[in-house]
């Protein structure tokens, strides 16, 4: 539990840097965030090691995880704050177009695959102007 809590306070504490920092980040910042980082991953990496080795596969590591050891080691050198580069609505986006893919026939996935986030999209919009005009 303490290794967990570890890896999350400094993934937390990373994001704080960030949200409170400029566009460049002072030395300092720089340096706690990129330390906070890789230390979140080392704990990350020592939690994925004791489940794997229980065969729990509860912290597996994906290719994220080099990415964000090169995103610390670009923070501490660099000094530019990365929310300026972040692609969390395109990453929200992918998984939506995946949830409704997986539910897709193989033959004609990309067909339907449009017509559903379009059906979904148009919901949404429905759902929007109703609240509008209430």
């Amino acid at each position: 539990m303490n290794t967990l809590a570890v890896c999350v306070y400094h993934l937390q504490r990373f994001f704080e840097i960030l949200d409170a920092g400029g566009l460049v980040l002072a030395d300092c910042e720089a340096q706690e965030a990129a330390q906070c980082l890789q230390v979140h991953l080392k704990t990350y990496g020592v939690l994925s090691d004791h489940f794997f080795k229980r065969r729990i596969m509860m912290f597996k590591i994906r290719c994220k995880s080099h990415y964000l050891w090169h995103v610390a080691f670009e923070v501490e050198v660099l000094k530019i704050n990365p929310n300026l580069f972040h692609t969390f609505q395109e990453e929200s986006f992918l998984g939506k177009i995946k949830q409704i893919g997986v539910k897709c026939h193989g033959r004609s996935c990309c067909h339907r695959l449009l017509q559903r986030y379009f059906l979904c999209l148009a919901l949404f919009l429905e759902e929007c102007r109703k609240a509008e005009t209430e």
